[in-house]
């Protein structure tokens, strides 16, 4: 992404470690597609890492998270 580009140095992406927000009751819930969207385009950009809102969003996304961490 362009701005990643600009303002982070290639040398500090290492230490970039971006949340993403997964659900917010029930207002808002992140589909499977977009959280591997976001984890492509991290990766893309040399970020290797996230934080993920809410504990509850992570458990219930288990099979999907544990798919796109050992690709």
């Amino acid at each position: 992404h362009a701005i990643t580009r600009r303002q982070i140095s290639e040398s500090d992406k290492r230490r970039l470690t971006p949340g993403v927000l997964l659900d917010v009751g029930k207002n808002y819930h992140a589909s499977d597609a977009f959280i591997a969207e976001m984890l492509e385009e991290n990766r893309r950009e040399g970020v290797t890492g996230e934080i993920f809102f809410f504990n509850e969003g992570v458990r219930t996304r288990l099979p999907l998270l544990k798919r796109l961490y050992t690709r």
